[in-house]
């Protein structure tokens, strides 16, 4: 329920309801044929919001504003402020406040720990991608995008398989709902590989240590995590290592 001011066309207080009463700290009969300036502070309202007086002083019309200002015991609280006449032509307006502080406060601490969230991701070792339920890529880290070659804006909303595992080693197209990354976005369950192929933008194999975790929001699987390691270096070495070893099992004289 939104408090609710009746103003004459001077500003003055005719009529404050409950809700004005527990949101602004004023009792009724304290705030009645007082002007509202005198009642709400408006000049130590955060600057970051337009001020509440551009409306009072021109009560002409609907006017909305999202706005700061400072309740009785000085909290300071952001509201949705609508001022609208009473009727057509009438010298009374309606200056309804919703109070929007809980949820601006929220969102606010929300984005901070998103954001404080993908400075930390950015900041490690590990190539970090999210994909979303249909397999397009949503998050990427930049450990995985120097590793993949791509810049963000290039690879961001892109289908994970159709880009980066459309081909297995042996260069022949794979199918996405045969693979094994389709399979955790529809099952929800958390799996390690030790070998996973990913190309390159330059279409270049690279070799991966790959974990994968699901995502769930209100129990319901809305995609997967992928961290992943390049292993090339030392899966190369490893392929040469095996075949001088064939070599030498194949010709013992040598």
């Amino acid at each position: 329920l939104d408090a609710i001011i009746s103003l004459n066309q001077s500003g003055y207080i005719q009529d404050w309801n409950d809700t004005a009463e527990h949101l602004l700290g004023w009792k009724r009969n304290e705030v009645l044929n007082r002007h509202v300036s005198s009642v709400i502070d408006l000049h130590q309202a955060n600057s970051f919001y337009q001020n509440l007086g551009d409306i009072i002083d021109e009560p002409l019309g609907d006017r909305r504003r999202t706005v700061s200002l400072f309740a009785r015991n000085k909290d300071e609280l952001i509201v949705e402020a609508v001022l609208r006449p009473v009727d057509t032509g009438s010298n009374y307006f309606s200056l309804n406040l919703h109070d929007l502080t809980v949820q601006i406060r929220k969102d606010k601490a929300i984005i901070r720990a998103e954001t404080q969230a993908r400075h930390l991701l950015n900041s490690v070792d590990t190539g970090i991608m999210e994909l979303d339920n249909e397999g397009n890529i949503s998050f990427i880290n930049d450990t995985a995008l120097k590793t993949l070659g791509y810049k963000r804006d290039k690879i961001l909303g892109q289908h994970f398989h159709h880009t980066l595992q459309y081909m297995d080693v042996n260069e022949v197209k794979t199918d996405w709902y045969q693979s094994p990354i389709y399979q955790l976005l529809n099952s929800g369950i958390s799996k390690h590989f030790d070998t996973q192929v990913f190309w390159h933008k330059q279409e270049k194999l690279i070799y991966t240590s790959l974990s994968s975790v699901p995502v769930y929001e209100n129990d319901e699987l809305t995609g997967i995590i992928l961290s992943f390691s390049d292993i090339t270096k030392s899966f190369n070495v490893q392929q040469e290592q095996k075949r001088l070893l064939q070599i030498s099992e194949a010709s013992p004289d040598l």
